[in-house]
């Protein structure tokens, strides 16, 4: 079954796809990266390594990030 097309934004001449497949949860939503070829091969063999699919390594790699980010604007509105 082909996924359903939600939504596509465009941010800073980027279009960013978004799309919901049927075998994913009815919250869980896909987007398209590009990454280089390199980031790709070293991502692919990290997944055979650790048992798991590139999916789960994005969205840890994401939720940290956005952990740190968060942390940081904390920080700068405390030290205003």
């Amino acid at each position: 079954m082909a996924p359903e097309r939600l939504k596509a934004t465009t941010i800073s001449n980027v279009v960013i796809g978004v799309r919901k497949y049927p075998s994913c949860s009815p919250l869980d939503l896909s987007s398209i990266i590009a990454l280089p070829d390199d980031l790709h091969r070293a991502l692919a063999i990290a997944t055979i390594e650790d048992r798991t699919v590139m999916t789960e390594l994005v969205r840890r790699a994401v939720q940290e990030w956005l952990k740190r980010r968060e942390r940081k604007k904390a920080r700068k509105a405390t030290s205003r």
